[in-house]
């Protein structure tokens, strides 16, 4: 099953339908080896090569390379580096 190890993902959704009154439908939940892996699955999920996607700064510098290996086109937005916040200059 491409979305994780079975046992655990039949814990997590019993968890999400026990405590939290969710019913995940047995295809919403997903288990990735970590971050990175999730982020390139989120970006195969969502983006087509030569879509192009803002990245704000400071980034991971994997998102990036992550994004051109794929044709992705990744365009960097500045920030203000006392607040995070896009820099309209």
């Amino acid at each position: 099953d491409v979305r994780g190890h079975a046992p655990l993902l039949a814990a997590i959704e019993r968890k999400l339908r026990v405590d939290n009154a969710i019913d995940p439908d047995g295809r919403r939940v997903l288990v990735t080896t970590g971050a990175n892996q999730a982020y390139v699955q989120a970006l195969l999920a969502t983006c087509a090569p030569g879509d192009a996607v803002l990245v704000f700064a400071p980034y991971y510098f994997t998102h990036v390379v992550s994004m051109q290996l794929l044709g992705i086109r990744p365009h960097v937005v500045a920030c203000d580096p006392s607040t995070l916040l896009p820099d309209p200059a």
